[in-house]
């Protein structure tokens, strides 16, 4: 069953979690090398909860439904891959695209339709580019994505970095917990990188530092600061690039924003409040200060969308298990119109050039 317990209303998107997941569920599990679920309900939760953990989708989507259309094609990724892959390594970075004023990615009045892309232009569900790779930032600077997630982390030495795992084995030919390793030994790991068209041998794991310079006015970083304790590193790197209107600090701790505000009253913030009823007392924690983001969970949209906007503030919605399914594997692209018209203003993707398709960018 689907995260909230959503009735299934017909007419409607759905994010696979019922009844008509199952060709989803089979399709992506395939697709990631997992079993097949099985009929029944329970059957249905477990395939969920895989395919959740399988493509991270730490905040699910839990969407509504509709019967399932007739398959049709699904858009290829429009961007050459040697215009992000290790051919562009040594380019100047990519032009801007998006159609939204720079301005308005950190007013938190301005309303638009907004594009994130997951940890550049998607993780494990990603077919883009290596994922907090500096070819998947270009890659979603190419696809007129307007904020990039990534995720810092701290090595041993002190160097920030974005990586998202607690350990290398997923993504890397390297094995083992990333905490402990030097900067050095980071950096000598390579990104596996079969599942992808193009030459990525070259692309290591970047820090912020450079994410910061190649991404520096074309896309907002959004800092998932929920892998790292470390919230001085961070903040420190943000100071001292001169990167305080470059990034959005993202988390679900409030202490982590406390002291990071402490050390930088500028920085744009990001709450994720799990309820509607949580969303004005976590904005009263921070007041005066307005987040510039609210993060909510697609269960809670139809009632927290109009609280935050009218603080104002924009809200931020993951579609993994919802539009990015519907689009990839049935071909429905104006899914993500659809979030957006029903409260969202900022929808995280990992099929960020289908959410430009949908807008029109691309």
């Amino acid at each position: 069953g689907a995260k909230g317990g959503t009735t299934m209303q017909p007419n409607r998107r759905t994010d696979f979690a019922c009844v008509p997941a199952r060709l989803a569920v089979s399709f992506l599990l395939a697709l990631l090398g997992m079993p097949a679920c099985t009929s029944g309900a329970a059957d249905d939760d477990e395939a969920g909860a895989d395919v959740g953990d399988a493509i991270d989708a730490e905040h699910v989507s839990d969407g509504r439904d509709r019967p399932v259309e007739e398959e049709v094609s699904t858009p290829p990724n429009p961007i050459a891959p040697e215009r992000y892959d290790c051919r562009a390594h040594d380019d100047p970075p990519p032009d801007r695209i998006s159609p939204i004023a720079w301005d308005c990615l950190l007013d938190p009045t301005c309303r638009d339709r907004f594009i994130v892309g997951h940890r550049g232009a998607g993780g494990d569900f990603g077919v883009v580019a290596p994922e907090n790779s500096l070819a998947a930032f270009r890659a979603a600077i190419l696809m007129a994505t307007d904020y990039l997630e990534t995720d810092p982390r701290v090595t041993a030495d002190g160097e920030v970095i974005l990586f998202h795992d607690p350990d290398v084995d997923r993504v890397t030919d390297g094995t083992g917990d990333i905490e402990p390793m030097t900067f050095a030994e980071v950096r000598a790991l390579s990104f596996k990188t079969d599942k992808y068209d193009g030459d990525f041998a070259c692309e290591r794991i970047p820090t912020l530092r450079e994410a910061i310079a190649l991404c520096r006015d074309r896309a907002i970083l959004m800092l998932d600061m929920n892998k790292t304790d470390d919230v001085e590193a961070v903040v420190a790197v943000i100071q001292e690039e001169d990167a305080v209107d470059q990034v959005i600090f993202d988390t679900s701790s409030l202490d982590k924003i406390d002291r990071a505000l402490a050390l930088e009253p500028a920085l744009a913030i990001q709450i994720r409040p799990d309820t509607a009823a949580e969303i004005g007392p976590q904005v009263e924690h921070f007041a005066p200060l307005i987040p510039t983001i609210v993060e909510l969970e697609a269960n809670i949209l139809a009632e927290g969308a109009p609280i935050v906007h009218a603080l104002p503030s924009r809200v931020t919605i993951d579609v993994f298990l919802s539009a990015d399914l519907r689009a990839v594997f049935l071909g429905d692209v104006p899914a993500y119109l659809t979030w957006y018209d029903d409260g969202a203003d900022m929808l995280m993707t990992e099929r960020p050039y289908l959410a430009a398709i949908a807008l029109g960018r691309l």
